[in-house]
């Protein structure tokens, strides 16, 4: 019984930090947003997405840097 509540806490605390997550990418700017899901969900470099989105890899450093900001402010 103690277990079922503690793994239904897990799922509930989860899901509610996803959808934090979810909406704060909403929030982003698209180039920003575009950048950090080619980082974290497709597994690119910075230098890959710097190729791919014809841009500098500082500049791909800097924006990885500002959403990764927002999010320890958010959470």
């Amino acid at each position: 019984m103690l277990l079922d509540i503690a793994i239904e806490h897990d799922e509930f605390s989860y899901k509610e930090l996803s959808d934090q997550l979810d909406g704060l990418l909403a929030r982003l700017p698209i180039k920003t947003r575009a950048i950090f899901i080619m980082s974290r969900e497709d597994d690119l470099s910075y230098k890959q997405i710097a190729k791919k989105m014809n841009l500098s890899i500082k500049s791909v450093e800097y924006h990885i840097s500002k959403v990764l900001n927002k999010l320890r402010k958010a959470l």
